[in-house]
């Protein structure tokens, strides 16, 4: 029995090693493997674990192809969305899953409100083929933090981002041209703005309401309003791309501290920074033309004037009444006009000196200037101009000095002696009324005509001289008033040297 169960156990191995040491079929005869051609070999992926998957594609209306990932990202492609899009089925069925939105190739154009209240979407992609962005297309999409803009973007239209209180930056390229009003209005978390130098048309009230808002770069034109009350800039830089400033665009802005004007900006609107209260230091380039009714007016803070040497600029009404904190002013030759109350109530002014090209000195301009002890000027003085400045004690008139207006230097209170140039022609009504402590007055041999109670008031004047002789005194057109209610009536003195 035992050798049986050897013998077949002998057998069984024998088998086995015949087998083992067959040699199989000829792979030479067999036929090659199917290989896959180089455009599959392209298509085909290997899955990698964390790769998002396309969980649901759908074409829409107009032929947008909707492709939805399973990380929340939602990709359009291949047509513009002239839709609502956030109204679809295909949106409404996945909303709550939709983080991201991708505007992909084949998008030229989103439409009106097309995103507007997309509240579950955190970041937008615009993709370079978007050219244009339609009225209110991703208003209220409260949670967007991240957009990022398209090197293709030409134009925005009105209040597209409005109300994205999340979003916190923007980087506008400088294919740009157009932005609508009240674009990125009520934007309460933006922080950052850097606006491209290709705008030629920007809305009024972009950035109205950005309430965060603190840095701002632009390389455009500034519309009105644009952000008008924001509490928290502090900061502007303004290319030299920028030629103007729109109306009240800086308006309220209280924590405004820097600006940086270059040259090539020409116009500055009307109130375009009043009641900016921290604003300190004002440097004005040589390309400036035109500085608007109010610009500074309320800058409590503001305490230096810098207006280039070479700028030829008119400034016009009250461009600075109510700057409390200027105390020294230097307007240069290139000022040519001064319209009326531009320094009006600067109760902090002490000094200033005006250049001899003014063709035109404004009512009132420094009406209310209480501190103001000295002046030095090149050219006529207007009506009511140094009105009751009660500290003034010394003026300096120049030779281009034409005219002393109508109440020039009413109620100086303080106003001891007054040496008039030659070359001026005309002393208006009541132009020294009420100079109560002036006590010396020197004319000039041009004078032509003293009007109406231009020394009523002076009791103080005990010296009146002229440089003209008696004969050319008598040639003056005199009111018959002039000298009514002074210390003396007479010239004392004529040919004075």
């Amino acid at each position: 029995m035992r050798k049986k169960i050897i013998f077949l156990l002998s057998m069984v191995m024998a088998m086995s090693m015949n087998a083992c040491g067959s040699e199989g079929p000829d792979l030479a005869q067999l036929p090659p493997l199917e290989t896959l051609s180089p455009e599959a070999e392209e298509a085909y992926q290997e899955y990698v674990p964390g790769t998002p998957v396309m969980i649901y594609q759908e074409m829409l209306d107009g032929g947008v192809n909707f492709q939805l990932y399973d990380d929340g990202k939602l990709v359009l492609s291949d047509a513009d969305i002239t839709i609502d899009l956030v109204g679809t089925s295909a949106f409404q069925n996945y909303a709550d899953m939709i983080t991201d939105i991708e505007l992909g190739k084949g998008v030229t154009r989103v439409g009106d409100k097309a995103f507007s209240r997309a509240e579950k979407v955190e970041k937008l992609i615009i993709g370079d083929s978007v050219k244009y962005i339609g009225y209110s297309a991703f208003s209220d999409c409260t949670k967007i933090v991240q957009v990022q803009f398209g090197k293709g973007l030409q134009e925005i239209g009105e209040f597209a981002f409005s109300g994205c209180t999340s979003l916190t930056d923007i980087t506008l390229n400088d294919e740009l041209e157009m932005i609508g009003e009240y674009c990125f209005s009520g934007c309460t978390g933006l922080k950052n703005a850097i606006i491209g130098s290709n705008v030629s048309e920007m809305g009024d009230y972009i950035f109205s309401g950005c309430t965060a808002l603190s840095n701002l770069r632009i390389a455009s034109d500034v519309g009105a309003s644009a952000l008008q009350g924001n509490t928290c800039l502090v900061s502007i830089i303004l290319e030299d791309t920028v030629t103007h400033i729109g109306e009240r665009a800086f308006s309220g802005c209280t924590s405004l501290r820097n600006i940086n004007f270059r040259d090539g900006l020409q116009v500055i609107g009307d109130y375009a920074f009043s009641d900016c209260t921290a604003l300190k230091d004002l440097i004005l380039p040589r390309s400036v033309t035109e500085v608007g009714r109010g610009a500074f007016s309320g800058c409590t803070s503001l305490d230096m004037i810098d207006i280039h040497e070479e700028a030829v600029v008119n400034l016009q009404e009250r461009v600075f009444s109510g700057c409390t904190g200027l105390k020294n002013i230097s307007l240069g030759d290139g000022v040519g006009g001064i319209a009326d109350y531009t320094f009006s109530d600067c109760t902090g002014l002490v000094e200033i000196s005006l250049g001899k090209n003014i063709m035109h000195m404004g009512e009132n301009l420094f009406s209310g200037c209480k501190a103001l002890k000295s002046i030095e000027s090149g050219s006529s003085i207007g009506k009511s101009s140094i009105k009751d400045c009660t500290s003034l004690e010394n003026i300096t008139l120049h030779e281009n000095v034409r005219v002393i207006g109508e109440q020039g230097f009413y109620g100086c209170t303080a106003l001891k002696e007054v040496i008039l140039p030659e070359g001026t022609e005309e002393l208006a009504a009541r132009a020294f009324y009420g100079c109560e402590n002036l006590k010396k007055i020197v004319l000039p041999r041009t004078l032509q005509h003293i009007d109406r109670e231009c020394l009523y008031g002076t009791h103080s004047l005990r010296e009146l001289h002229t440089r003209a002789n008696e004969g050319e005194w008598y040639k003056v057109k005199l009111d018959k008033n002039w000298n009514k209610e002074a210390g003396t009536h007479y010239i004392n003195a004529f040919n004075v040297a």
